[in-house]
């Protein structure tokens, strides 16, 4: 009976092992997302401090319109700083997802020698 406990565990600490390994990959890509997004606001924003137009044109849709550069500016930093916080917030899930897998791993190496073993 023992064996079978044993076993049931290593089959659910492995589904366990897979699923939070599948959402780490997850998050890091998300992440990724977010970081490239990041990376073209932060050269939107740098044209803009070197451009000496007053007026800047943004695509709304399938039109472009004339808005005043100082507005898109804050637009951008407003949109900035959200994605700067949701970075953090996967940054946050990745080592938690890190550490629990870890928590994991270490389970099923005290596991599968006993199972190999025989029980």
């Amino acid at each position: 009976m023992e064996e079978k406990n044993i076993k049931k565990e290593a089959e659910e600490l492995l589904i366990k092992f897979q699923t939070q390994n599948q959402q780490l990959e997850n998050v890091s890509i998300q992440k990724q997302a977010l970081m490239v997004k990041k990376a073209e606001i932060e050269e939107a924003l740098k044209e803009l401090e070197e451009s000496k137009e007053e007026n800047i044109y943004k695509i709304v849709g399938s039109i472009i319109i004339k808005h005043d550069k100082e507005k898109i500016k804050e637009e951008l930093k407003d949109e900035m700083e959200d994605i700067e916080m949701k970075i953090k917030i996967f940054e946050k899930n990745e080592e938690m997802l890190k550490k629990s897998i870890n928590e994991i791993k270490e389970k099923l190496q005290k596991i599968l020698p006993v199972l190999e073993s025989g029980g």
